[in-house]
């Protein structure tokens, strides 16, 4: 039997720590000789441990049938709405990480750990261990943790917001620096806002500061913009019909939001629904307390791998209906006042899995939502993947990019025909995939590109269990000697940091003997633009897989873990597998342009040609509710 402690780089094990094995979890942390030469980096068993997890394809089907077995759908049914639905994804990913943790001891410890020291963060690590029968510590309290108290500490889940202002001019040769801050705005300065946009009967679209982009346009002009309702928004200014934005993320008490708020007369910060909309009323949390009540009458064991879960999941889910699922029904009244308010005609929003009292509120007062298909959509996603239900509000439309994607929601999400409208993406247009002249040259001279090396984008990722992923797959294709390639660093909109990136390169490289290859790392750019001046994109479960394939740019993917090509891009001959440093310099070296009829096969499924906000716009004027002068 195994003690082991888990560390990170810099941290002093606990005393009397000096007689068990200690495993470094640092994301950066490239061999033993890198830190403490007795500390063994977790990279090197994480290949073995993901690849016998296998929880992508597992985690899914073992929550599902447990939730049968509990009947969890109807002890979380709160005023006729199903909640087990919005927290399954959730849960999903809880689920997810204790199975590679699982997998991650089998390995350092097969014959089982008899104790475990865990930083006090690592909840899904604190879970397996005591699962296991070991005796936890962390580094808070060096006292046993059970799953009551970890699950007490858990950081509530969603969507990571952050704000970078909006911009429009010139390109600045910073364009993810802050500006000076702004005084805030205060709810006094919008009710002639308010008043204005009460005359009802206009679009109303929600957008988030959070995922919002830099695109440049054909003039060379640099915005930050949401990537797929900004040009749906834009539209329909340019034909009349004004609406109305509801910015999600944006707070009008925050000094760092008002100069967006201010800057859009036809903008609404979210915030608004906690001042101007709230009631004390909404505080009422009987529903949830019930429901509460149900789940402690539901014990079924969860059992995964020979370890009961029972317990941890149990706690976990209750947090989150102290937590995701009160909030949300908190905000139904309070969304509920905004729309009888404001009266809009309709609603046109993303990321509807998370916007559940927007769906309500509007199915109560007959309003259509549409809502616009973000990221990949697959037929095992955890999101998407449900029967159909009364109790659980769906969009009116749901407009999907291509007829693959509209055949998963038939087949395996519930929805009626009716319901899903391809339409293609509203971020890619024709102008997207021709590059304007001396663009390429242009900006790899900005990247500093040398003369002759290949540019190779590699896209990445916010989420923590999405990033261990995408740093173990880095690790096997980027560990070793890279010759002539430039790496290229495009952060996901929703990273809030630099990320472990460079770092990863440079203590690969300082640890195996070889040079550093240069190395970008950039938020604030055009993600088409870098696409058409790289010779080839890296990604591992990227959306932007998919627009490389628009961009025409040869596409590599990294083939080290199960569930690597979520729509099969290698079959369709629009990505090349990569597993090794040599794979990819010989990949990046020989990059040929993407085969034509294999691409245009790949984007007849995928992304269905023409103009995506056209069929959006007309589809919901279509559907929308009578405006106040035609009733």
């Amino acid at each position: 039997m195994t003690g082991l402690v888990f560390v990170r780089h810099g941290t002093e094990p606990p005393a009397g720590a000096t007689d068990r094995r200690v495993v470094l979890l640092d994301e950066t942390s490239t061999s033993r000789a890198a830190a403490d030469p007795a500390a063994m980096p977790i990279h090197e068993v994480l290949g073995t441990a993901l690849a016998a997890a296998d929880a992508q394809r597992r985690s899914l089907a073992n929550v599902d049938e447990w939730a049968d077995a509990a009947r969890i759908v109807d002890r979380l049914t709160i005023d006729d709405v199903a909640w087990w639905y919005r927290i399954r994804e959730a849960m999903v990913g809880w689920v997810h990480e204790r199975l590679v943790w699982r997998a991650i001891l089998a390995e350092l410890a097969p014959g089982g750990a008899t104790s475990v020291h865990a930083p006090e963060t690592e909840l899904a690590l604190v879970d397996v261990a005591r699962a296991f029968g070991a005796t936890v510590t962390t580094d808070a309290d060096e006292r046993p943790v059970g799953p009551a108290s970890a699950a007490a500490a858990r950081p509530a889940n969603g969507l990571r917001s952050r704000f970078r202002g909006v911009v429009r001019g010139r390109a600045p040769s910073s364009p993810a620096e802050p500006g000076p801050p702004a005084p805030p705005t205060t709810a006094l300065d919008l009710r002639a806002r308010i008043d204005r946009l009460r005359a009802g009967g206009s679009i109303m679209v929600l957008t988030h500061a959070g995922i919002q982009e830099w695109v440049d346009d054909a003039d060379g002009i640099r915005r930050l913009v949401d990537p797929l309702v900004g040009p749906v928004i834009e539209r329909l200014r340019a034909t009349g019909d004004r609406p109305v934005v509801i910015g999600m993320g944006l707070d009008h008490r925050d000094a760092a939001h008002a100069a967006a708020i201010k800057a859009d007369e036809d903008l609404l910060p979210a915030s608004l629904l906690m001042t101007e909309w709230a009631a004390q009323e909404d505080r009422d949390t009987t529903g949830v307390e019930a429901a509460v009540a149900r789940l402690g009458s539901a014990r079924s064991p969860f059992i995964v791998d020979g370890i009961d879960l029972t317990e941890a999941l149990a706690a976990e889910i209750e947090r989150q209906l102290r937590t995701v699922v009160a909030t949300s029904i908190r905000q139904v009244p309070r969304v509920s006042r905004l729309l009888a308010n404001l009266g809009p005609r309709a609603i046109i929003l993303t990321h509807e899995g998370i916007r559940t009292p927007w769906l309500i509120a509007a199915r109560q007062a007959r309003i259509p939502v549409h809502a616009i298909q973000h990221g990949v959509l697959y037929p095992t996603h955890p999101g998407y993947r449900h029967p159909r239900s009364a109790a659980w509000p769906l969009p009116q439309t749901t407009f999907v990019f291509g007829r693959y994607e509209r055949s998963v929601l038939l087949e395996v999400g519930g929805y009626l025909p009716e319901e899903v409208t391809v339409s293609g993406s509203p971020r890619v247009d024709e102008t997207r995939e021709v590059a304007a002249p001396g663009e390429r040259s242009g900006v790899r001279d900005e990247l500093g590109v040398r003369q002759g090396d290949r540019l190779v984008v590699v896209s990445t990722t916010f989420s923590p269990l999405g990033r261990r992923y995408l740093l173990h797959a880095l690790r096997e294709v980027l560990g070793g000697p890279l010759p002539g390639i430039h790496l290229v660093f495009k952060q996901h909109p929703g990273e809030t940091d630099d990320g472990p990136y460079r770092a990863l390169i440079e203590g690969m490289a300082a640890a195996g003997g070889w040079e550093v290859p240069p190395t970008s790392v950039v938020r604030g750019r055009d993600l088409y633009r870098l696409l058409r001046a790289a010779d080839a994109h890296l990604g591992y479960q990227s959306t932007v897989l998919t627009d490389a394939v628009v961009a025409g740019t040869p596409n590599l993917i990294a083939d080290v873990a199960p569930g690597f090509d979520l729509l099969g891009y290698v079959v369709a001959g629009v990505a090349r597998p990569v597993r090794s440093p040599a794979e990819l310099v010989d990949a990046a070296t020989a990059a040929a342009p993407i085969d034509p009829a294999a691409r245009a096969a790949f984007l007849a499924e995928h992304l269905e040609p023409g103009d995506a906000v056209d069929r959006i716009l007309e589809r919901v004027r279509e559907r929308s509710a009578p405006a106040p002068s035609a009733v």
